[in-house]
């Protein structure tokens, strides 16, 4: 590289913005797909007036000032870009992977959860980052639907509505299970489930939206994916299946879909309602692991059982990329 080259501010801003990623949406990547993501933007940032613009940007280049960027470890913002700081002390590369799990045993975990679902990257694209970035998540027709019931049934501002989506999707994609979602957002509302302050109907309109957006939301140890997107690409289809507020089927699966424990705690209701299961038309092993049935498998509170892949502590920053410290942000009253 060239250490007399003149780069843009824009293309350092990109660079910045792509180091929030693995805090953000991957917990890993390998540096050739972060490479593929900063391509993404190549309309986007084109060079002028001789200095290079992300077309220009070999992958090696790329590399090096990649490297540079996390060797400063402190980054101060720019033009704007929140968490730039956070990302520049949280992120480091490992081989050929930039990781911003610090935990061996989590980084592990999340390594042969990838492998054992053989997937390669979801490669998001430049406006797919900065809806990230901007707003944590990544805009579907599930959460302009969970955002339009927040504000038109609860009264929440815009703002209101994206903080609390964007805490669901965060969670989603570190290994919370739909369960946990549903919890947070009833606390997020007042409204106490357990002392049912919300309707029958209520709660399963809610049960409704935060399953949906599970389903639809990308997570760190299937390498950005999706459960619904890996669920088209190995299946072809994602049946449609509705559940009640306990996370069970409300009647007969499709042909073939055998339900399997996905918690401790489903098991334990699959073994008390096995008649009443039997006489829904619910086929169900409680024994089963998912990879059994691969391809006709549905688990009621999450797909595959899975750890959270690293523990934010007070003091370490927001994984929202805030740039603030969690405690002062997402941590706030935990």
């Amino acid at each position: 590289m060239d250490r007399n080259k003149q780069y843009p501010a824009e293309l350092f801003t990109w660079l910045i913005i792509l180091m929030q990623m693995p805090v953000l949406y991957y917990g890993t990547i390998p540096i050739s797909d972060l490479y593929r993501i900063f391509q993404s933007g190549k309309d986007r940032i084109p060079g002028r007036d001789g200095a290079p613009g992300v077309a220009e940007i070999g992958e090696s280049e790329f590399q090096e000032l990649l490297r540079g960027i996390i060797a400063m470890r402190s980054i101060p913002g720019i033009a704007g870009t929140p968490g730039a700081e956070a990302a520049g002390l949280t992120c480091w590369i490992d081989g050929d992977e930039v990781v911003a799990i610090s935990n061996a045993d989590d980084l592990k975990a999340i390594r042969a959860e990838k492998k054992k679902w053989k997937v390669s990257t979801r490669i998001l694209n430049y406006d797919e980052v900065m809806q990230v970035i901007t707003k944590g998540y990544i805009e579907t027709p599930e959460s302009r639907q969970l955002e339009t019931y927040l504000k038109e049934k609860w009264q929440k501002s815009e703002t209101e509505a994206v903080t609390i989506i964007r805490h669901l999707a965060i969670g989603f994609r570190t290994g919370d299970d739909f369960v946990v979602g549903l919890n947070e957002l009833s606390r997020a509302l007042g409204a106490n489930i357990p002392e049912k302050a919300v309707t029958m109907d209520e709660l399963n309109e809610m049960v409704s939206l935060v399953m949906n957006l599970y389903h639809v939301t990308g997570q760190m140890d299937r390498g950005g994916w999706a459960p619904a997107e890996l669920a088209k690409q190995r299946y072809g289809t994602v049946p449609h299946i509705e559940l009640g507020p306990d996370g069970m089927p409300k009647g007969p699966l499709p042909e073939g879909v055998v339900l399997v424990p996905g918690s401790t705690v489903s098991a334990a209701f699959m073994q008390e309602h096995g008649d009443e299961l039997r006489r829904a038309g619910v086929n169900f092993d409680v024994n089963a692991s998912a990879s059994r049935y691969a391809g006709k498998v549905v688990t009621p509170e999450r797909t595959v059982q899975r750890g959270r892949p690293r523990k934010v502590y007070p003091n370490d920053p927001c994984p929202c990329g805030s740039g603030r410290k969690f405690r002062d942000c997402h941590g706030r009253g935990k």
